[in-house]
């Protein structure tokens, strides 16, 4: 998804769980699953990740692309907006 294709509110539907090349944690995400987006962040490559309210369960998490750190807010787990469609 790019910036302009997704927003805060929209409902997104997961089509990828598995582990990102390059990565060795993933987010608890379940296939088929709706998540209401709560914020959207865009990193320096341009790679949108979405905050659907999972809760963070390590210290950081980073772009897969570019592994720039992403913000440490609301306790959330970033999740890359590959993951989805929209609902």
């Amino acid at each position: 998804m790019k910036k302009d294709e997704v927003a805060v509110g929209d409902e997104v539907k997961v089509v990828n769980n598995h582990l990102l090349e390059g990565n060795t944690i993933k987010p608890n995400l379940v296939l088929h699953a709706k998540h209401e987006v709560k914020d959207v962040f865009v990193c320096g490559c341009g790679e949108v990740h979405l905050d659907i309210g999972l809760p963070l369960e390590i210290n950081y998490v980073s772009c897969y692309k570019c592994r720039e750190e992403l913000p440490l807010k609301n306790n959330t787990h970033w999740c890359n907006s590959i993951r989805f469609i929209k609902a």
